[in-house]
């Protein structure tokens, strides 16, 4: 669980001024994510990644999911660079909707362990759970 402090500004609902409880998703190795917009033009758009992404991602490591916000024939991803990736209309259509994506990546330098096994008293005390 996260929990927030100070004012009530963010991780607040809105309606009543009240903390709200969220959680974070685990992963069995550390990832750094980013998400945005995009629409096609003709079927096709290319996506450029923020550059300070970029240079916190492993060099062409990275997978993105999209999601059209309209009909169409389905949407892929191909031609991924560290720059960026084009998205691409199944089917050679041309459609020109909006779309979501996700970009799930390695962080540059990390080496760390794919699931790695702790013993619990090796851990932190606020990553055990409550009692």
């Amino acid at each position: 669980m996260i929990y927030t402090g100070g004012s009530c500004s963010k991780g607040c609902d809105r309606t009543r001024g009240k903390r709200v409880v969220s959680y974070a998703a685990q992963t069995s190795f550390p990832t750094i994510e980013d998400v945005g917009e995009g629409r096609l033009a003709g079927g096709q758009a290319r996506i450029p990644i923020d550059a300070a992404l970029a240079r916190a991602i492993e060099q062409g490591s990275y997978v993105v999911f999209v999601t059209p916000e309209g009909e169409s024939r389905g949407l892929y991803v191909t031609d991924k660079t560290p720059s960026g990736f084009t998205v691409v209309e199944n089917e050679s259509g041309h459609s020109n909707i909006a779309f979501g994506y996700r970009i799930v990546a390695k962080p540059y330098g990390v080496t760390a362990a794919r699931l790695p096994v702790a013993a619990v008293a090796n851990l932190p005390h606020a990553a055990l759970p409550a009692p």
